[in-house]
């Protein structure tokens, strides 16, 4: 069996990786404390650069991923990018968007 599908590594470790993955993941705190996912949610790289931008900054992040190329290139790893499309204007992302009530000064 296991020439026709491979050595799999038991759950427990695929656990494990996953977690620790997460919480490597710069991008996840950010996601999950100022962008909305879901299947419905559009954003422009300009919006998300910008939230990015003021996220990183306030929580000393901005060095690990410093340009909005750099942000696009991580986005499109977890999410589709689209172009002129769903009201997009341009360059952007289906799947995430931007919260409008962000208070960048609150974060430590």
């Amino acid at each position: 069996m296991y020439q026709r599908e491979g050595l799999k590594a038991p759950k427990v470790i695929e656990d494990a990786r996953n977690e620790y993955k997460d919480e490597m993941d710069i991008l996840s705190d950010w996601i999950s404390q100022d962008c909305t996912v879901g299947n419905n949610e559009v954003a422009t790289n300009a919006q998300l650069w910008e939230s990015w931008q003021r996220y990183a900054q306030a929580n000393g992040e901005l060095k690990y991923i410093s340009s909005s190329r750099a942000l696009a290139k991580r986005l499109s790893t977890k999410f589709k990018a689209i172009k002129n499309t769903m009201g997009i204007r341009g360059r952007g992302f289906k799947g995430i968007s931007v919260n409008d009530n962000n208070d960048f000064d609150a974060v430590e």
